[in-house]
């Protein structure tokens, strides 16, 4: 059986032109309907401000073995920059023995689809026993609307050197 052997830049010069015809097949092909980016067909609010509330279950290192529970109470504030992409500041307490009193970090948002948020935040963590350290927070929602405002179950994970926390509740906001 013989081979077909062509010169490379003949296969590259067949690849251009066939992908040249569909794309003229495409602009022509009788679509009347003119094209507008996400942008302009439905903009969106720039700021988003939300409180949130749940609990925190923080596993500490296979030494210590140990496991606490307690309520976790925070604030928001994201600035959608781009129409998938927001940043903001996040605060966040926990009411129980946990060894952590708080969380500060600064998310950057992705927002795959419009009511998605998938988070990687670092910040830092203050400890009660210690100084303070550094905090990675991943996290995700999804927000409902309801009028106005919007509510949104959250869970994120917390990883810092000496232990994980997993956070998890709802959050209530409103974007403007």
């Amino acid at each position: 059986m013989r081979s077909l052997s062509l010169p490379f830049g003949v296969w590259v010069a067949g690849a251009l032109a066939f992908g040249a015809s569909v794309a003229a097949a495409a602009e022509t092909s009788g679509d009347a309907t003119p094209r507008i980016s996400l942008e302009e067909a439905a903009p969106i609010p720039h700021h988003h401000v939300g409180i949130f509330a749940g609990g925190a279950t923080r596993f500490t290192s296979e030494e210590e073995g140990e496991t606490e529970t307690g309520v976790a109470l925070g604030m928001e504030y994201e600035y959608r920059f781009a129409r998938h992409w927001g940043t903001g500041l996040l605060a966040e307490g926990i009411l129980s023995a946990h060894p952590r009193d708080a969380i500060l970090v600064v998310p950057l948002n992705w927002h795959p689809w419009e009511w998605l948020k998938l988070s990687a935040a670092p910040g830092v963590e203050f400890v009660t026993d210690g100084p303070e350290q550094f905090v990675m927070r991943l996290g995700a929602a999804y927000e409902f609307e309801l009028g106005a405002f919007n509510i949104a179950p959250e869970v994120s994970v917390d990883l810092s050197r000496n232990a994980q926390t997993l956070v998890y509740g709802l959050s209530v906001g409103r974007r403007f």
